[in-house]
């Protein structure tokens, strides 16, 4: 563990944070969202502790990313980023042992845009961000990976389609 002065580092339930109201200056929180049953009282949450001025960075699962490049796929997921209604974003899924439901969303840029404005925050940055999956690492298909996510990443309309969906807001001022 690293000491930063005059810092603290927090780990918490998302939907009841044991904070004041407005006194976070930065709050992350990646890969976890997707996993709530109610992403938008978290959400809601977020917007509660920060304080004027603060940043929330949220990284989840990108409803928009392109699974396959069969055509009517690619097609829906373009129309995608006008209206996300042509897309099955939540699934929930039975992957235990003790056959529990966990809940997985994927999130699009008009899912993020919404739930940051319930929570009175404005949403300053939305783009896709890249996620290594353990089966290239296992099948030494990394380089091949990183080029594609590298060209995918320079073409501008192509850049929100990575793997996860990141999303900059700010508490109001």
């Amino acid at each position: 563990m690293r000491r930063v002065p005059d810092q603290t580092a927090l780990q918490a339930d998302g939907i009841c944070l044991p904070l004041k109201d407005s006194t976070v200056e930065f709050l992350f929180c990646t890969e976890t969202l997707e996993h709530l049953a109610d992403p938008q009282q978290a959400m809601v949450e977020f917007g509660r502790v920060l304080r004027p001025g603060g940043r929330l960075i949220i990284q989840s699962p990108n409803a928009h990313r392109i699974r396959n490049l069969n055509p009517f796929h690619v097609v829906t997921d373009a129309v995608s980023l006008l209206n996300d209604q042509v897309l099955q974003k939540k699934v929930v899924h039975e992957n235990t042992w003790l056959n529990a439901a966990t809940y997985h969303w994927d999130f699009s840029i008009q899912d993020y845009r919404k739930m940051a404005g319930e929570a009175g925050l404005k949403v300053t940055e939305l783009r896709s961000g890249q996620f290594f999956f353990p089966r290239f690492l296992m099948t030494g298909g990394l380089d091949a990976f990183r080029r594609k996510e590298s060209l995918i990443g320079s073409l501008p309309f192509f850049r929100m389609f990575g793997g996860d969906l990141v999303m900059v807001a700010e508490a109001g001022r």
